[in-house]
């Protein structure tokens, strides 16, 4: 739906044919005139009004009201994310009704810092997806596309084969199912030496890796492990807070010793063992190892804190947040990743 974005300071406005309003409270009780009467006399008659919302009568140019609320919200569970979801459901609900022109109303709420912008971003994607970003002249992005061809020919790899890592490292095979990380392993060697002559580099690796990051964080949830260099940054952390402002979220896992050792060469024709014969969701610490494979395979493990050059390098395994088919991709973690990296920078540039 073609549309202008803009703030628009009068509700009285001719402007539009629909005016959609999110709200975290009561129907009736917070909002301001003429809002509050209409959601007054209609939750009378209608005891579901504030979980699922309706289209009703205003006295405005705009002729229709789409009510879209949050729902009760239990502050000690809920977050940002139910602003989000009420606005896309808001704007596909107005579009189903027929608006062509909507005026979306942020009321603002105390129990959340971001909650209009997490509301606009909502609204936005019931829209339409952004495709540009603003990019800082500060912030270089580089990024490499790691994919596997399935094979059962000639050029399959088998597990107990040896390979060889564009590090050097001598790979063995114990799952053939564990290609995601032979994939990016050498992709990771080749950015990692770019990284050594960049300024103030961060190394991250995003996959949809592990079913044991499903098991440990559940779905819609992405999981953020550091390496030492990172650790000493609080990256994971500062990426967490980013993700829980705009409804991104992340839980933090640790990479151990325990991590370095299962991945450990088994013979004296290996350095590296990629898996073990299980898959993930059977072993213990089935996302971590990965993480501490992709360290090893790569090369990052030279480039610690007492190395000459420390690379600061994150992994994130987004197998419970990036959508599993039939669903849509949700593209996390991409906003927590713009809230770190991009928006600070971006209202730097423009105040």
């Amino acid at each position: 739906m073609p549309c202008q974005l803009k703030i628009e300071t009068n509700i009285c406005s001719g402007e539009y044919d629909g005016i959609i309003l999110v709200s975290g409270s009561t129907p009736g009780s917070n909002e301001p005139e003429p809002f509050k009467t209409v959601l007054y006399t209609a939750a009378q008659i209608d005891a579901a009004l504030g979980v699922i919302g309706a289209v009703l009568p205003i006295n405005l140019l705009a002729k229709r009201l789409i009510y879209s609320p949050t729902g009760p919200l239990n502050m000690d569970y809920h977050d940002v994310r139910s602003f989000a979801e009420a606005a896309t459901k808001g704007i596909k609900r107005a579009l189903k009704a027929g608006v062509k022109c909507p005026l979306l109303v942020l009321l603002p709420d105390d129990r959340f810092e971001n909650v209009e912008l997490v509301t606009l971003l909502g609204a936005l994607e019931g829209l339409y997806v952004v495709v540009n970003l603003l990019q800082p002249p500060t912030v270089k992005v580089v990024i490499a596309l790691c994919v596997v061809r399935n094979s059962v020919g000639e050029n399959s790899y088998v597990a107990d084969e040896v390979i060889t890592a564009k590090s050097g490292a001598r790979v063995r095979v114990g799952n053939t199912d564990a290609e995601g990380r032979m994939a990016m392993a050498d992709a990771l060697y080749y950015l990692k030496e770019m990284a050594l002559c960049s300024v103030n580099p961060h190394l991250f690796t995003i996959a949809t890796l592990t079913g044991h990051a499903v098991l440990t964080a559940g779905l819609g949830y992405s999981i953020a492990m550091d390496n030492a260099v990172a650790r000493l940054a609080s990256n994971a952390e500062k990426l967490q807070a980013s993700g829980e402002a705009v409804g991104d979220p992340f839980e933090i896992s640790r990479i151990r010793r325990e991590d370095f050792f299962a991945h450990q060469g088994r013979t004296e024709g290996d350095d590296i063992l990629q898996a073990l014969n299980q898959r993930s969701s059977k072993i213990p610490r089935g996302h971590q190892g990965p993480a501490a494979f992709l360290i090893k395979a790569s090369g990052l493990d030279k480039h610690g804190n007492e190395s000459e050059k420390p690379l600061k390098y994150c992994h994130l395994d987004i197998a419970g947040s990036a959508g599993d088919f039939p669903v849509q991709p949700t593209g996390s973690p991409i906003l927590a990743l713009t809230k770190m990296f991009l928006f600070d920078k971006i209202e730097t540039k423009n105040p």
